[in-house]
């Protein structure tokens, strides 16, 4: 009888330990959304995990007292049971069985505090937080109720000496990007998402990191309407190219009028079988290449033209920026060239000049990129052009740490196409 009671004992300190785990480590998210669909004690277990001090001294009260009586109960009770039976059913001297018996009773209530007490219930809340907290969230709260001077005793305690040793509260609703993405990988793992929604994602968090400068269409790239042009110009540009938007300057392009969207022109020549580009400007949209891309995005919902003209720190015309430059931070490429690298039979990589340059890293494992030059350039053809310090011609070469860059390809001024070809591995 007196074991079935020390183990009734071991068993509500394996509740209580179990509890203290489960509602600490639940999903909020979870148990809210779970309260939501009607789950009984998912709200008070946000209750209680929104107030740890309070929650954490009612466990502590209870492991301490089923602690105290199990020691006490144990030490006494069984132990004078075990040494009758040592003395009488295997003739072990009195001595001797005093001093067994205690032992055998500290190992087995040991074993059975660890196992029945710590290790398997704590095992039971991890492998579902949310569901064990609801379950013991309301007999938690009413033990709780029941301590209550003792637990705002303890609790003002905890407080105190957390507040003397500089111990500073945590804000449990704080949650970086870094555990966002950690939460939607561990979906991955579960199914609940895929690859492609983890990118998204990762994008879309990233919106509030990245500069202008890096997303931007460079000036080079530019294709752009001059005021003055034949109505057989403005429609040959408008056979070649599918832009959304389109830069107007007066005979050069530092000579910025405006910006016209293409539905304008088109609507334009159908009304009036020409294209007047005067009547169809809007005003230009400038922004530093320093910018957010975030911050810009806010800016292209209450602008009438969702492009946007790039400008350096000398108030230069630098690039253009669109808002699909911005989704494509999001979603991914959306147009139809695909600028990701290719790897060839023999090893080496044809990659485009406009491929980023903090990518290569992870496309090829042993390029290092130099830290002092982060800002220098964005794409691997600036990489090149900084080694070189001139505009290359194609065939050029570059020795970069085991790798041959040689440039395969130049449209005018700028880098098209490169060949990264490794060196031969010596055996």
């Amino acid at each position: 009888m007196e074991f079935f009671f020390l183990l009734a004992l071991i068993i509500i300190n394996g509740v209580f330990a179990m509890s203290e785990l489960a509602i600490v480590s639940a999903n909020k998210a979870r148990l809210e959304q779970e309260s939501e669909n009607g789950v009984q004690g998912a709200k008070v277990a946000i209750k209680l995990a929104n107030d740890p001090n309070r929650f954490l001294s009612t466990v502590q009260i209870g492991i301490t007292l089923v602690g105290i009586f199990a020691g006490a109960f144990g030490g006494s009770a069984l132990a004078d049971d075990v040494n009758l039976f040592l003395v009488e059913q295997l003739s072990i001297s009195q001595n001797i069985a005093e001093e067994l018996s205690l032992a055998l009773i500290v190992l087995a209530t040991t074993y059975l505090s660890l196992v029945i007490g710590e290790l398997v219930p704590k095992r039971i809340a991890l492998s579902n937080p949310e569901r064990v907290s609801s379950m013991v969230a309301r007999p938690m709260q009413l033990l709780s109720q029941i301590s209550a001077p003792l637990v705002w005793f303890l609790s003002r305690s905890t407080e105190a000496v957390a507040r003397i040793l500089g111990v500073q509260g945590e804000n449990s609703n704080f949650i970086t990007d870094f555990e966002v993405l950690a939460m939607v990988r561990e979906g991955i793992v579960s199914g609940e998402f895929d690859d492609d929604e983890h990118d998204m994602v990762k994008g879309a968090l990233q919106l509030d990191e990245k500069r202008l400068r890096e997303i931007a269409t460079p000036r080079t790239d530019i294709t752009w309407l001059d005021i003055n042009s034949t109505q057989e110009d403005i429609r040959k540009v408008l056979s070649e190219t599918t832009f959304s938007t389109y830069i107007v300057a007066d005979e050069t392009i530092d000579n910025v009028v405006g910006l016209v969207r293409t539905k304008d022109l088109l609507t334009n020549l159908v009304i009036n079988d020409e294209i007047n580009l005067s009547a169809i400007l809007h005003a230009p949209f400038y922004v530093p290449q320093t910018a957010i891309a975030l911050d810009v995005l806010q800016r292209f919902k209450v602008s009438e033209v969702n492009s946007a003209i790039v400008v350096d720190e000398y108030g230069s015309l630098a690039g253009i920026v669109t808002l699909n430059d911005i989704v494509e931070q999001v979603l991914g490429d959306l147009d139809m060239q695909d600028i990701e690298p290719i790897e060839r039979a023999d090893g080496s990589w044809l990659i485009d000049g406009q491929y980023p340059i903090v990518d290569m890293p992870e496309l090829l494992s042993d390029f290092d990129l130099p830290d002092e030059e982060k800002s220098d350039y964005h794409t691997l053809a600036g990489f090149v052009l900084k080694r070189m310090g001139r505009i290359p011609e194609t065939g050029n070469t570059l020795l970069w740490s085991d790798y041959t860059i040689e440039v395969v390809d130049m449209d005018g001024q700028r880098v098209d196409k490169l060949l990264v070809i490794p060196k031969p591995k010596k055996d």
